[in-house]
């Protein structure tokens, strides 16, 4: 009696086969993505791990709410989730169910990425993090840079107020980009692409001008012969380091 085969179908993310109602459950509940989409969870993975993944969404449930009903069984807490409320017979449907949603907001998320055309990404949140943070601190700096700029503007006489001001302003600009520094930093050791080698090269001179050029003003003031060249002078290294992050940026990591 000849021996009936059995279909099986392979999972496209991870290559591994699987029956097609198996792939089915594979592909609605694993490759879960390393940023954890449970409101308020901060969790953000250096690489996928469904494993870690899923022990973060149920700790984030109870973090959201009561979990145990009084009948004993497990509740989603998940906020907007269609199912919220609804209470699961044990721990691990539970688990299953936020596996599910978790895969659910990734996907909707990679669809948004990509409006929807094309093969999703691999994305890598940590990343991604690193590059919000760093537009964050640019933007701080950038403004104290440019209310400085407002400050030289002539309006008349330059007296010890306007100087202080001044001064004072110049000092924000060097905090702020102090931790801009850091935010790239960050970026910079998050990012691997030997394409970019020349223009890491070519913003780390640009940098350094910056901040010489920056210290020296808010050091010896009195020796800058015409502030507003001199604002004009380092606003052109912003725009064109600026102009450097955006090109490594589209690169790539």
């Amino acid at each position: 009696m000849p021996t009936e085969e059995r279909s099986s179908d392979f999972c496209p993310t991870c290559g591994k086969e699987f029956t097609p109602r198996s792939l089915q459950e594979h592909c609605s509940s694993s490759h879960l993505g390393s940023f954890c989409f449970f409101p308020n969870s901060k969790l953000t993975l250096a690489k996928e791990d469904d494993g870690r993944m899923a022990d973060e969404l149920l700790a984030a449930n109870e973090k959201q709410g009561e979990v145990r009903t009084k009948d004993g069984r497990f509740r989603c807490n998940w906020p907007g989730c269609k199912k919220k409320d609804h209470a699961y017979d044990g721990i691990a449907s539970l688990r299953r169910h936020l596996r599910a949603k978790q895969r659910e907001e990734y996907q909707r998320y990679l669809k948004d990425a990509t409006n929807g055309v094309g093969p999703a990404p691999q994305v890598n949140y940590q990343v991604i993090e690193a590059w919000n943070d760093l537009y964050i601190k640019r933007a701080w700096r950038d403004a104290a840079f440019h209310c400085l700029g407002l400050l030289i503007t002539p309006l008349g006489s330059l007296d010890e107020v306007s100087f202080g001001r001044r001064q004072f302003i110049l000092n924000n600009v060097i905090e702020a980009d102090n931790q801009f520094g850091e935010a790239v930093y960050n970026i910079k050791s998050l990012t691997r692409n030997p394409r970019n080698a020349n223009f890491w090269d070519r913003y780390n001179d640009e940098s350094a001008n910056f901040r010489q050029r920056l210290l020296a003003w808010a050091s010896t003031p009195e020796l800058i012969p015409d502030i507003t060249y001199e604002w004009r002078f380092i606003n052109d290294i912003i725009i064109r380091t600026n102009q450097i992050l955006e090109h490594i940026r589209n690169v790539g990591a």
